[in-house]
């Protein structure tokens, strides 16, 4: 083993009064511990490919005077 952990140069609170069981100081611990953490981005949910919209319109066909013919036809 690696030794005994290194020691705080001070504690991070004090208990001014009353004697706090060891849970009670280790969930006050944990709370303070958990509102120190920055808090964590959400992900954005990423859009499948089959859901994105995009995707019906479609290829853009050059404007001409029977562009209206091939508007229905597959590319």
């Amino acid at each position: 083993m690696s030794g005994p952990p290194p020691e705080l140069p001070h504690p991070a609170f004090h208990i001014l009064r009353g004697m706090p069981d060891v849970e009670e100081v280790a969930a006050v611990t944990a709370v303070l511990a958990a509102l120190a953490e920055p808090p964590r981005p959400t992900p954005r949910p990423c859009t499948p490919v089959w859901a994105d919209p995009g995707r019906h319109l479609g290829v853009l066909r050059p404007s001409r005077p029977d562009a209206w013919r091939g508007s229905g036809l597959p590319v």
